[in-house]
C-alpha cells in the first residue's frame, strides 16, 4: 500500500451471511451439524410464531385517563406565604442556574416546580 492509496479492509474481514460465504469455519460447522442431525434422525425447523397484535393493547393504555392531584393550597400547607414566596425565588435562582449550564431537564423540572408553587398560591388567594 502506498501513500495516498485507501485502504482495503474487505479482505481482513470475516465473511458472513450477507456475503454469501459464512465465515472461517461455517462449512466446517455445517456437516458437523447435519451429521449430528442425521444419526439423532433431527429434521431442522424453522421457528414459527405468531404475530401479536399490539395496536389494541396500546391504545387501551394511552386511553386511560390518571388521576392528577396538584398539592393542596398554600393555607393547608404547614409552611407559611413568606416561606413560599423565598422557595419561589430560589427555584427561579436555581432554574436559571441550570438553563446557564445547559442542564435544560433541570430547569424543567424546576420550572415545573415554580408553575405548580404559583398554581397554589393563586387557588388560596381566590379562595380567600
Amino acid at each position: 500500500m502506498g501513500p495516498g492509496r485507501p485502504l482495503d479492509r474487505s479482505r481482513d474481514r470475516a465473511a458472513t451471511p450477507l456475503t454469501g460465504r459464512g465465515g472461517p469455519g461455517h462449512d466446517r460447522r455445517r456437516t458437523k451439524q447435519d451429521t449430528y442431525n442425521r444419526e439423532h434422525n433431527i429434521t431442522p425447523i424453522g421457528i414459527n410464531k405468531a404475530v401479536k397484535d399490539l395496536t389494541e393493547r396500546v391504545r387501551k393504555v394511552a386511553e386511560e385517563r390518571g388521576v392528577y392531584k396538584t398539592g393542596t393550597a398554600v393555607g393547608e400547607l404547614p409552611i407559611p406565604k413568606d416561606e413560599i414566596v423565598k422557595l419561589l425565588k430560589e427555584l427561579e435562582k436555581q432554574m436559571k442556574q441550570a438553563a446557564k449550564d445547559l442542564e435544560f431537564e433541570k430547569a424543567a423540572a424546576l420550572r415545573d416546580q415554580v408553575i405548580e408553587l404559583r398554581r397554589t398560591m393563586a387557588l388560596d388567594l381566590e379562595g380567600v
